[in-house]
């Protein structure tokens, strides 16, 4: 009766080790009941973990001392930007070289030189820390994800709610750092173009991709979340800005479309913009799937600005 007890609390816990619940005198057939799930091999849960950060903390009574989660696994745990489809991947293990590495169904491993590793706790879970944590996702993300995990590293602000830890977790400076400790290491030319393009001072994961396709577009590199005022009071703080040309981007994300006291401020700003006379563009999530049309009101719009029109002037003068 007392295992039975035992298993019924399992339903207010992520996971616990078979090891875990025979010390606790769970019989074997209690460990083998249908109402138990089997996540990972020596694992029982009240059922499976949906993403890959619950996946994780599925697995943590598995760890031994001296592994951490990272590449994926660690930048979900650790609330960074990721594609959808990392969902599926499989938890990655990072052990110091030489250690045991685990193999086991759903579980990836890599080892790395012990002055490497440097380990944080989220939840009582280790992970690897967030700019090990790039280095590690350089293994398997594209260049352009990677760029996307970057900028948020280097965010100053609140605008990434999910974050883990204090921002900016990085700087320009401590990233080329890492990239030079993890030159030859799986990933390094890939994280190398990431960094050439990562910027610091982005507020949300979508402005990102908006920024690289105008720059790859040949369009002049926007500002990013720079701060535009009138008579000296801040009237507006847009995502991109080509101050000159007095053409502001903003991305409408879904507190835009759901809140309703949001889009009425932010149609109230834009309002005001355009009254000092800017060009203000907005987006959404949908219109990046056609990216030429963003790159063509972009440059529509910096070819009608003023500033384009008085250099024209001087060039034919």
């Amino acid at each position: 009766m007392a295992g039975h007890t035992q298993i019924d609390e399992l339903a207010g816990a992520p996971s616990v080790s078979v090891a875990a619940l025979r010390a606790r005198g769970v019989s074997e057939k209690r460990l083998r009941a249908k109402s138990l799930v089997r996540p990972f091999r020596g694992i029982r849960a009240a059922g499976i973990a949906e993403d890959l950060a619950g996946r994780a903390r599925q697995y943590a009574p598995r760890l031994r001392p001296g592994q951490a989660f990272g590449g994926t696994a660690a930048a979900a745990t650790l609330g960074l930007p990721l594609p959808i489809s990392a969902d599926q991947d499989p938890v990655t293990i990072v052990v110091p070289r030489g250690a045991y590495r685990p193999r086991t169904a759903g579980i990836e491993s890599i080892s790395l030189l012990q002055q490497r590793l440097v380990v944080w706790r989220i939840d009582d879970i280790p992970v690897t820390s967030p700019i090990l944590t790039l280095c590690t996702l350089a293994r398997t993300l594209d260049v352009d994800a990677l760029i996307v995990v970057a900028d948020a590293l280097m965010a100053p602000r609140d605008r990434y709610p999910q974050l883990r830890f204090d921002r900016p977790a990085a700087t320009p400076e401590r990233l080329a750092a890492a990239l030079r400790v993890w030159a030859g290491a799986p990933g390094a030319d890939r994280l190398r173009s990431a960094l050439e393009e990562a910027r610091p001072g982005v507020d949300s994961p979508m402005e990102t991709p908006t920024r690289c396709l105008l720059v790859r577009a040949g369009l002049p590199e926007p500002e990013i979340n720079g701060e535009i005022f009138y008579e000296g009071r801040l009237i507006a703080q847009p995502d991109l800005l080509y101050r000159e040309a007095k053409v502001a981007i903003e991305y409408d994300g879904e507190q835009h479309f759901l809140d309703p006291k949001q889009r009425a401020h932010d149609l109230a700003r834009d309002e005001r913009l355009r009254a000092l006379g800017w060009v203000v563009i907005r987006l959404s999530a949908t219109m990046l799937g056609k990216p030429w049309q963003i790159v063509e009101r972009v440059r529509t719009a910096l070819a009608r600005a003023p500033i384009a029109h008085a250099s024209h002037a001087r060039v034919a003068s």
